[in-house]
């Protein structure tokens, strides 16, 4: 059994997150790289994979959006205590033949409310944080529905937070459209929608001052656009894997006057200077992409982290250093995850003591 991060947010100086493939949460010291596991979530399997895709803290909490899991989370920083907000699809005009999985993969937080973004979820779920009522949004869908009954992943990362206006935009890799969400009428708006196509459209966007910054994913560029979505510049983003393959990128950051991109299934970490429109390639892998699942900034470094290790780099000169997760002492963390939920922890897995005690009595 290994450590690995799914969803995650920094919280002074450490970095809190669930576990990618147990039950889980821990956090993280981003000064000396020691991991303590804190709680797991009660009515989870104890070994499900991947239950939760994101984490935003809130007064305090921890707000895990679930992927693999039923329930969205709250959990108290202060005193340890779980809140569990069921998601069903009981109030949704359409049903499809979802079933629990892939749910969310995204969120953002708008004053006192949470806002998560369906992966394969068929709707928004908005978690008022005050009340913690659950309300759904699915009509803006019924186009996405109709022209593409058979796909089946909608939106993934990336959220581009409003300024004056009331609301935040998201983009789909997959169905090419770029949506908009007005917190005042709680309305969903498609802005710009194109054929669609795996991994075809927009990965990426961000938000400053007065420019939208898309990465298309199709033509490898960056598209720089006013606040209408009218693309002024495009920028080719070089793939030195290979110019066929479409690049996907997890999402993207602004700091001081720099976009910064963090790669998935590309080659490269890019840091574009918005005054300049010019790129900087801060990092090239020439035989393998990096597949960071998550990113957060933290003391002027750029935390890029996949299953078993985080890369930390430098915003300002680009240098970086690498936090591994399975360190001598931090594999003690799935040993005292063992102890507390009744497991048993052998070299390369676990497995449930009343399992364990089934396989030996031969039931």
């Amino acid at each position: 059994m290994r450590i690995g991060i799914h969803g995650s947010c920094i919280v002074n100086n450490e970095l809190w997150f669930s576990l990618s493939h147990m039950n889980g949460i821990c956090r993280l010291n981003l000064d000396n790289g020691e991991i303590q596991y804190v709680t797991s979530v009660p009515h989870e399997d104890m070994l499900s994979e991947y239950l939760y895709s994101d984490i935003q803290v809130h007064d305090n909490k921890l707000i895990l959006a679930p992927f693999n899991a039923h329930d969205i989370v709250i959990f108290d920083t202060k005193n340890y205590e779980i809140r569990r907000i069921r998601v069903t699809t009981e109030k949704l005009r359409r049903k499809l033949d979802w079933e629990s999985g892939n749910m969310f993969y995204s969120t953002t937080i708008v004053g006192d409310n949470a806002y998560f973004i369906p992966y394969r979820f068929p709707g928004i779920a908005r978690l008022d944080l005050e009340s913690e009522e659950i309300y759904y949004l699915d009509d803006w869908m019924d186009n996405f529905f109709n022209e593409y009954d058979n796909a089946r992943i909608f939106f993934r990362e990336d959220i581009a937070e409003g300024r004056k206006e009331q609301g935040f935009w998201f983009v789909s890799l997959y169905y090419n459209a770029i949506m908009k969400y007005d917190t005042n009428t709680d309305k969903v708006f498609c802005i710009k929608k194109r054929d669609a196509g795996l991994r075809k459209g927009y990965s990426c966007i961000s938000r400053s001052d007065d420019r939208f910054y898309l990465v298309y994913s199709m033509k490898s560029e960056i598209h720089v656009c006013d606040l209408d979505f009218t693309v002024m510049e495009k920028v080719k983003i070089n793939n030195r894997i290979s110019q066929d393959i479409p690049i996907d990128f997890i999402g993207s950051i602004t700091f001081e006057n720099y976009l910064f991109l963090v790669p998935y299934a590309s080659n490269k970490l890019v840091r574009f200077n918005m005054g300049d429109n010019s790129i900087c390639d801060i990092r090239v892998w020439y035989t393998e992409y990096p597949y960071y699942t998550g990113f957060w900034v933290y003391k002027n470094e750029l935390f890029c982290y996949g299953n078993y290790k985080i890369d930390a780099y430098d915003m300002f000169d680009g240098s970086y250093r690498t936090i591994y997760i399975e360190t001598e002492s931090n594999k003690k963390v799935i040993a005292d995850i063992c102890s507390k939920n009744n497991m048993i922890l052998n070299e390369d897995s676990t497995i449930g003591l009343k399992n364990f005690l089934g396989f030996l009595c031969g039931f």
